[in-house]
Order: structure tokens, then C-alpha cells, then sequence
């Protein structure tokens, strides 16, 4: 999928793009080049990306997964069949191997016709007819073999080659019994064998040739007599016939392939998009995702929404996560504490308008959403393309000026924590000058911050995470990853609209003492707070 048409490198990162590509990841090439191939609907295209997203929801909802697994399996593994029904196409002969990859190839086509029921409209006369022209050659080892069936000719060259070999080993083996009587022996075999200087007095019986001489023995080879001169050249000649009628069945086999090349090109394609539409339909309902609702407007809503990355590390740790509701149009700014999951809320709308982009169905409850020309990731966690010449802060005005000057509408602005590493009245002064900006020029943003006195100065709605619950108890913990579950269980992560003129929360010493900041340096914080500010210890 070819995200970078809507979304930059960066912003792709921070929006966990790759791990969406592996976990919709299809099992073949075919699929592969499917989903390689897809770019983003253009704003305008909304029907046609609301077509795509509920029929990726469709097949999820008539196959379930047990289904999807069986139909992927069947496709993982399989030949790509490409380069061979090009050299059909010019009736060049082909080879075991290729047939054998062919009959595969179309036995799975067959297979997930049978399996897919209404969900695939697979046509399968060329793969059925294919299949039932190379059925006889498929041998037990999963192999492939010119059999008799395939003409009567090859049952004739392999009655006379067999004829002639038979008559070629009788002769061969009467001098080979002479000449062992002479030499002593059981029995010689082999085209080449020794003979030791010992056995012999003088030279060597007639009818024995010296390959090769050494100080004790002698490499030699029966010399043929006329009778099996002739028995020679007659199995050469049966074994040349043989191949002549195989390779004219090999031309005649192509020469029928050729005629369903078009039909199994297609085929190939239709066995892409399977693999790949199975691939989003198996992340459809392993994430119970829904097809958005999508709107001209520069707007993006969801309920129950999820950034499933996120969800997905947390189940694997034993923590919960909590799904959020949001509305954004125009610029919406986000606060709350630390850890309080502002980040993730940024991401959440990022990773909605992104799959929403591709026609991909939405990890929610329900959505309404805009095909966003651009969706770009600002502030903390942006990449740094000046290789760390610049400080961060100037870094993030680089970043900021170069998405400005791009700008295509609509957009999506995903900004996290602008101006935090400047002064908090600078930082805040640019932050309510940046909103303006980007409500005059019709951008859809979201802007999570820390900076206090920014919501009573735009025009923005105001979301907060609630933050750590008023009846939790949170201290020190043993270990970080006990800290960090006692901190997610005290945490209420979801966000609500607040007025704009709500504090932002902190809870910074909180989440300092669960983290196991020394207790000390907690109540000097919170006597600082207080106003009870301790006097400085004497220096000794």
C-alpha cells in the first residue's frame, strides 16, 4: 500500500504503518503485489473507499476466521505460474516442474472456489479444464510425469525402448559373464570396474579395454561385440524416439495451455486480490472493526475508537486499555496528565484516518471520516532530517514551516506537545498563534499540550483525559512493569469535552512516586506547591 501519497515517513512511524502492513501481511506473492498496488482514495472518492471497506467487512462477516485460516493456507506456498504461462503463451514445450507447478496452481483455484461460497465470484472453467488435462500426470510424491495416458505414441516408445534395453542388457550381460568366468570373479558390474594387475598374467582378456593404467591394476570396460553394437544403437535409437513423442506432447500439452492464458491471468489476479482481501477481512475481525461513514467535510469522528498497536502490546502485558470517543473539525486540543494517554489519543485519530484512507475497515465502534489529502505527525516523536545539527525545538519549527508551505486540503494535523522544549509563556504565545493559523486555512487538527492558558485564547474545543482516579491509591512500586500496571489501573484514560476554560491536569508527582522517584524529592515538590517552600540546607 502505498501510504506515502497521504502520509510522510514520519507521520507513517509515529502511526505504527508497518505493523498495519504485517498484520494485514498476505500469505503469497500474488496478495502481496494486490496490496503493494493499492494506493489512498483522493478526497471525492468517498463512495468507492466505503465500497472497498465493506467488502473487506463482508467476506470477514461469510467466512469467519476459522475459514479465512483454511483459505490462506491453501494459498500460502503457491507457485508463481507467471513465467510459465508466458513460454505456453509462445507454445514453448514445458517442463515437468512447470506442469507440476501449473496442475498446483490451478487445484487451488478449484479448491477456493469450493471454499469460499459467495464471498469470491471465482470463475473456474480454464483452472477446471487445465486441472483435468494434467490430472493423469500428478504422481503420489507430488510430482510430475509424462504419463501413457497423455498419448498413445509414448506407450509405443516406451514399449520399444524397454524391448530394446532388455535385449542390450542380455548381450551386455553375456560378455560380462564370459569376461568374469575368465577373470575369476562372481560377476562384473558397473561401466567401469578394476582389475588388479595380479589377477591377469600378461594382457588383458579380449573383450576387456584399459580406460586408464596404473602401477596395479587397470581401469577397464567391457568392449562390446557386434551382437551388442547392435543392441547399442537400437536402444538409442528407441530412447530418441522417446523423447521426440514426449516433446511433441510437451508442445501439444502448451500448445492447449496457450489457449487459457488470458483466462488464467486473470485467475492469477483474482487469487491476489483473494489472498489480500482475506488478509484485511482476518484483521477485520480479529480487531472487530467497522465501515466509516465518510464525508466531504474536513472532519473525523469516532466512538469507541482504538489504536489497536497499542491495544494489542497491552493485552500481551495484562493491561487494559480504554477506547475513546472523539469529534474533530476545525482544531480540537487535547490535555491532561502525564502517561494520561494524550499521545495515543493523537494516534488513535491517525491510525483511523489512515486505514480509512486505504478502504480499509476502522478499529471502532463507529466513525465518520474524510479522505484527508495529507496527514501529517508534528511535535513530539516528528522525525529530525537535519541529522541532529539542529536542536530539537528548531528541529520541530523546520518540520512545521516545510508541512505549512506543503499544505494540500484538506489535512489532517496530528501535533503532540508544540513548543515544549522553549519557555512556557513563548511556547504557549506560538501555540495560540499556530491554531489560528491553521483554523484560517480550513486544517483539521489535533494538538494535545501541557501549556496552560492556550484553550481560553483559540477558538478550539477543549478535550481532557480524566487522568488518575480522586480514590486511587498509588505508590511505589517493585519492579518498572509493576509501576507501570498500578499506574495504568489508577489511570481513567478516557477523554471527554470540557469547558475551555478547564485547567490542564498534571498528576506529575503522582506518577513520580509510583514510578519510585525518592520520597524526598516528592515532598520538597509538593511543599514548593504549596508554598511552603523549606529553606536550603546549610553546605557543610
Amino acid at each position: 500500500m502505498r501510504v506515502r501519497e497521504v502520509a510522510d515517513a514520519g507521520t507513517a512511524r509515529q502511526l505504527r504503518w508497518e505493523w498495519l502492513l504485517a498484520e494485514i501481511e498476505p500469505v503469497s506473492d500474488y496478495g502481496r503485489q494486490y496490496l503493494t498496488a493499492r494506493k489512498p482514495f483522493a478526497p471525492g472518492q468517498g463512495e468507492a473507499a466505503h465500497k472497498s471497506a465493506r467488502r473487506f467487512c463482508k467476506v470477514a462477516s461469510l467466512l469467519g476466521e476459522e475459514r479465512i485460516d483454511a483459505m490462506r493456507a491453501m494459498l500460502r506456498n503457491l507457485p508463481d505460474v507467471t513465467p510459465v504461462l508466458a513460454r505456453a503463451a509462445m507454445r514453448d514445450g514445458l517442463s515437468d516442474l512447470q506442469l507440476f507447478e501449473l496442475l498446483r496452481f490451478c487445484d487451488a483455484v478449484l479448491d477456493l472456489a469450493k471454499s469460499s461460497d459467495s464471498a469470491f465470484q471465482i470463475p473456474t472453467e480454464a483452472a477446471g479444464c487445465i486441472a483435468e488435462l494434467l490430472r493423469s500426470g500428478h504422481t503420489e510424491k507430488h510430482s510430475f510425469f509424462l504419463d501413457d495416458a497423455f498419448s498413445d505414441r509414448l506407450v509405443h516408445a516406451r514399449a520399444e525402448l524397454r524391448a530394446a534395453q532388455e535385449t542390450f542388457d542380455v548381450a551386455h550381460g553375456r560378455l560380462a559373464g564370459r569376461l568374469a568366468q575368465a577373470l575369476g570373479r562372481a560377476e562384473i558390474t558397473g561401466p567401469e570396474f578394476i582389475v588388479m594387475r595380479t589377477e591377469v598374467s600378461g594382457a588383458l582378456p579380449p573383450g576387456l579395454r584399459a580406460v586408464r593404467e596404473a602401477p596395479t591394476y587397470f581401469l577397464c570396460e567391457l568392449e562390446l561385440d557386434e551382437p551388442a553394437l547392435r543392441a547399442l544403437a537400437r536402444r538409442d535409437e528407441a530412447f530418441a524416439a522417446l523423447a521426440q513423442a514426449e516433446h511433441e506432447v510437451r508442445a501439444s500439452l502448451s500448445s492447449r495451455i496457450a489457449e487459457y492464458v488470458a483466462k488464467l491471468e486473470h485467475s492469477i489476479q483474482l487469487v491476489g486480490e483473494i489472498d489480500g482481501t482475506l488478509a484485511v477481512a482476518r484483521f477485520t475481525l480479529r480487531h472487530e472493526c467497522v465501515v466509516p461513514e465518510y464525508v466531504s467535510g474536513a472532519e473525523l469522528a469516532a466512538t469507541g475508537a482504538r489504536f489497536v498497536p497499542l491495544q494489542v502490546e497491552l493485552q500481551q502485558h495484562n493491561r487494559t486499555y480504554t477506547a475513546i470517543d472523539f469529534q474533530l473539525s476545525g482544531t480540537t486540543v487535547i490535555t491532561g496528565p502525564n502517561m494520561g494517554g494524550k499521545s495515543a489519543a493523537l494516534q488513535t485519530a491517525g491510525f483511523i484516518a489512515l486505514c480509512a484512507a486505504m478502504g480499509i475497515p476502522v478499529p471502532a465502534t463507529s466513525a465518520r471520516v474524510c479522505l484527508f489529502t495529507q496527514i501529517v505527525w508534528l511535535g513530539s516523536g516528528a522525525p529530525d532530517d537535519s541529522g541532529g545539527l539542529l536542536s530539537s525545538y528548531a528541529s520541530e519549527v523546520v518540520r512545521l514551516q516545510q508541512s505549512l508551505g506543503e499544505l494540500a486540503l484538506p489535512a489532517l494535523f496530528l501535533i503532540d506537545e508544540p513548543a515544549r522544549t522553549t519557555t512556557p509563556i513563548e511556547g504557549s504565545a506560538l501555540l495560540v498563534a499556530l491554531i489560528d493559523h491553521l483554523n484560517a486555512r480550513g486544517v483539521c487538527a489535533f494538538v494535545a499540550t501541557h501549556l496552560s492558558g492556550v484553550t481560553q485564547k483559540v477558538l478550539a474545543k477543549h478535550y481532557a483525559v480524566r487522568g488518575l482516579r480522586r480514590h486511587a491509591q498509588v505508590s511505589a512500586a517493585s519492579d518498572l512493569e509493576a509501576a507501570l500496571r498500578a499506574v495504568g489501573d489508577a489511570m481513567d484514560y478516557t477523554i471527554e469535552e470540557v469547558g475551555t476554560d478547564a485547567p490542564p491536569r498534571s498528576d506529575a508527582l503522582y506518577l513520580a512516586q509510583a514510578l519510585g522517584l525518592e520520597s524526598t524529592l516528592i515532598e520538597r515538590a509538593r511543599s514548593i506547591l504549596g508554598g511552603e517552600v523549606a529553606p536550603h540546607a546549610k553546605r557543610s
